[in-house]
């Protein structure tokens, strides 16, 4: 064969890589299931389309007051409700309802949430929220160890969340255990003064407490959907309202569906899912802000349209 004809059948090669690259091929993602994928998310927020909302799932975040015994560690004026609704608000996912809507019906109501369910509901009620995330820290440990030749704080952070749904009035998700740790080594010289490292306790519970707040957020967020709506679709691409300032990144996968019609429950009219078509899937190419395009596979660049519903694809 000659060089030519060599060096033309490599860059066909490279160019066919490139492609299922973009649009994904069934070696990529082995095991996954774009399909399945769409199915197992809670669905009802597509509801919000049909009175012109986005379709983001509404939260309302509490902390609970617990009591932890943390000899020698003061958070301060840590707001564990205000970092997880940071974590929330970064995914996209999620609106929030404000806090000083939330302080408002607080005093109005004259509640004081214990954790039980009934009152996280009615809660849930008055600020038109689908679910209501209660959080709390629980425990707050630190130790010492001597590594030989460092000695080592740990810091660990205890969180327990709760996600209850309004509407059934069911815990939705449930976590509770160490979700944040932080560590310092400290270095000593012969005399014992401190090389390296930090011996500050509040400052390493702080940190905890955030890497923990971030744990737990991600230990639920995937059960929710990112929903994308079409700007425009040209040339077999499309552009969606959702980007970096949802965690979209170049190379993620979505999937395209049709919405259909309402299922409800037969005997009290409950919200169940909704009906859909599937049109395919697409790898994202160019990631902004507040936007991305996707790059469609060859199934979908013939049936998606403004009218389509792009589903985040969470691979875990």
């Amino acid at each position: 064969m000659s060089k030519r004809g060599i060096i033309g059948q490599v860059s066909a090669a490279v160019m066919i890589a490139a492609v299922l690259l973009l649009t994904g091929c069934p070696g990529q993602d082995a095991g996954f299931n774009p399909e399945q994928r769409v199915a197992d998310y809670d669905l009802r927020v597509l509801g919000k389309m049909d009175q012109k909302q986005l379709p983001r799932y509404v939260v309302s975040v509490v902390e609970l007051q617990a009591v932890v015994n943390s000899p020698g560690i003061d958070l301060g004026r840590l707001d564990i409700a205000a970092l997880i609704s940071s974590e929330m608000l970064e995914s996209g996912r999620f609106k929030l309802v404000e806090r000083q809507k939330l302080d408002q019906i607080f005093a109005e109501q004259n509640l004081s949430l214990s954790g039980m369910t009934d009152e996280i509901v009615e809660l849930g009620k008055l600020t038109n929220a689908d679910f209501v995330l209660s959080a709390s820290l629980i425990s707050l440990t630190h130790s010492q160890q001597d590594r030989v030749s460092y000695d080592e704080i740990v810091v660990e952070a205890v969180m327990q969340v709760q996600l209850t749904d309004v509407e059934t009035g069911e815990i939705a998700f449930s976590s509770s255990g160490t979700h944040g740790r932080a560590v310092s080594q400290l270095i000593t010289d012969a005399s014992g003064n401190l090389i390296r490292g930090v011996k500050d306790l509040n400052n390493l519970a702080a940190q905890a407490v955030r890497k923990g707040v971030a744990n737990a957020v991600d230990s639920f967020r995937s059960r929710f959907a990112l929903i994308g709506t079409p700007l425009r679709v040209s040339g077999g691409r499309v552009q969606l309202d959702c980007g970096s300032d949802s965690a979209v990144s170049e190379g993620d996968l979505f999937s395209f569906i049709q919405k259909g019609e309402a299922v409800t429950h037969p005997a009290t009219g409950e919200l169940i899912t909704y009906d859909y078509h599937f049109l395919g899937t697409g790898r994202v190419a160019e990631v902004s802000a507040g936007s991305c395009w996707v790059l469609l596979d060859e199934t979908a660049a013939v049936s998606v349209d403004r009218t389509a519903v792009a589903v985040y694809m969470d691979l875990n």
